[in-house]
């Protein structure tokens, strides 16, 4: 079995500390209502490279370099529409407010985690030398 990383392009990165959104297929079937499939595939990889992307967008030229689109005016004025059409301003409001609930899930389960953890301690539950941080020979 093979690890995840080597499968992965020399230079690439990791997935974001968050790895994924929300995504209603309802919303998508109604947004993708008359538009072609290469519309729709540079949205959804627009999305991606958002989301990658800490909620933002590389500039135009490495948004057309990253999705293969060429030097053709067809191809770019599609990348164009896109944008203008579900990142006005270079912002997708579904997708940061996606962000924004994610960080604040993640911060809520943290500080549970800690919560839990100081109360144990203070029970009694975790032993000084678990809460220590040295090694027991006898782990493995």
């Amino acid at each position: 079995m093979s690890r995840p990383e080597a499968n992965r392009p020399a230079g690439a990165k990791r997935t974001s500390t968050l790895p994924y959104f929300r995504l209603d297929g309802g919303t998508v079937l109604r947004e993708a209502m008359g538009r072609s499939m290469e519309e729709m595939g540079i949205y959804v990889m627009l999305m991606a490279i958002y989301w990658e992307g800490d909620c933002r967008l590389p500039s135009r030229e490495r948004l057309i370099q990253m999705l293969g689109l060429g030097r053709g005016q067809k191809a770019a004025a599609t990348l164009d529409r896109v944008i203008q059409e579900f990142f006005p301003d270079g912002v997708n409001a579904h997708l940061d407010q996606c962000r924004d609930d994610a960080l604040g899930a993640s911060r809520r389960g943290s500080e549970n985690a800690r919560k839990g953890h100081e109360r144990r301690r203070q029970e009694g539950e975790i032993s000084p030398r678990a809460n220590s941080g040295e090694t027991d020979p006898n782990d493995f």
